[in-house]
């Protein structure tokens, strides 16, 4: 190659959109087409009085998780923050409840918790390795496809929740009781549409009385979910 070929291509990759390479694709990636990446499924019955129920659930879940992880002195990894509550909340605020489609961006995300992008990015580790949140990276193609420069890029991540079966036992019991609290309030007509939770095998006299008085001590507080029950960027 030239020296003046190679000229034109740096000149290229300089005046790329995005010189610092941050929408490189990265390993295990799909196309947005994917079938991989079509990881969306509908939330309860896909109304938003169901889904709004389902969010507080999973709110006051982390928030119940967040507490007990404190208050039991837990070292393991990853341990739960209080500003996984919010990040949880702010990700939850752009899910479409009818499709379960959910994808928006770091910033977005950040914006609406009022954190750092980093501090997101930290909080979703954390989150996904609690079983709490879970996505696919996806990829879509770059503007500069077919000519000099990458050919695809990295776009917003696809999330889901289909690790909820992987909770750990004793939270995943308190956010089926959360949830069937939840859907219970809704009345008789709401209950009758939701496919009832698998049984899930029950808690040892010990652990039952833990959860018994974290509960009662969660119901003292204020809650995790705005009172109102309006969630903005609903839907998007």
């Amino acid at each position: 190659m030239t020296a003046r070929a190679i000229g034109d291509v740096t000149a290229a990759f300089v005046q790329y959109r995005n010189p610092d390479r941050t929408n490189v694709p990265r390993r295990n990636s799909y196309d947005v087409d994917d079938r991989r990446a079509r990881v969306f499924v509908r939330i309860c019955d896909g109304s938003k009085a169901q889904g709004r129920a389902w969010r507080a659930a999973k709110l006051e879940t982390v928030k119940a998780w967040i507490h007990r992880q404190w208050m039991e002195h837990y070292d393991g990894p990853h341990k739960l923050r209080r500003i996984d509550r919010f990040v949880l909340e702010a990700l939850l605020s752009f899910v479409n409840y009818a499709t379960g489609e959910l994808y928006p961006c770091y910033k977005s995300i950040a914006r609406e918790a009022g954190v750092s992008r980093a501090a997101v990015a930290q909080s979703l580790q954390r989150l996904r390795f609690h079983k709490l949140i879970d996505w696919v990276r996806r990829t879509v193609t770059a503007d500069t496809a077919g000519e000099m420069g990458p050919q695809r890029e990295q776009t917003s991540n696809a999330y889901h929740f289909g690790c909820e079966r992987q909770m750990e036992p004793r939270a995943r019991q308190y956010f089926l009781m959360a949830l069937a609290r939840n859907l219970a309030k809704l009345g008789g007509a709401a209950r009758a549409k939701v496919r009832a939770p698998e049984p899930t095998p029950p808690l040892d006299p010990g652990t039952q009385a833990v959860f018994d008085r974290m509960e009662a001590t969660l119901l003292k507080q204020e809650s995790a979910s705005p009172q109102n029950g309006l969630y903005p960027g609903e839907g998007i």
